[in-house]
């Protein structure tokens, strides 16, 4: 982790914005690390699905990240950490552009936002 990729520490709800430098330049991978934490405490990852989900304004799907598929693995479930990785494939596929995310855990039938707000795919110089 460089300084730019700083860990994310959030209690829910949390919002966080991944634009300007802390977007995805079009072609570029991108990662970001997150610890959920309820109560100065580490929630424990175990049994849970993580999703990260890249949506147009008008709320349509782009792209879906989950520890159920790729490009959202668990660092640590006990430490209640866990990194959102971007491939440049897909951020080529997303193309240039500001979008929204949803970042959501789902343990059995329950399903709970865990941040939400603005991403971008950055292009041109």
């Amino acid at each position: 982790q460089g300084e730019w990729h700083p860990r994310e520490t959030m209690s829910t709800p949390a919002e966080f914005d991944f634009v300007d430098s802390l977007g995805v330049w079009l072609g570029d991978s991108w990662f970001r690390d997150f610890t959920w934490e309820e109560g100065g405490t580490a929630v424990d990852l175990t049994g849970r699905t993580i999703e990260f989900i890249v949506s147009t304004a008008a709320g349509v799907a782009e792209l879906t990240l989950s520890t159920a598929t790729s490009g959202v693995s668990v660092l640590s479930a006990a430490g209640g950490e866990f990194r959102v990785s971007i491939t440049p494939t897909q951020s080529t596929t997303l193309g240039v552009g500001s979008r929204f995310y949803r970042l959501r855990v789902t343990t059995g039938s329950d399903v709970r936002t865990l941040a939400t707000g603005r991403f971008a795919v950055l292009g041109g110089v």
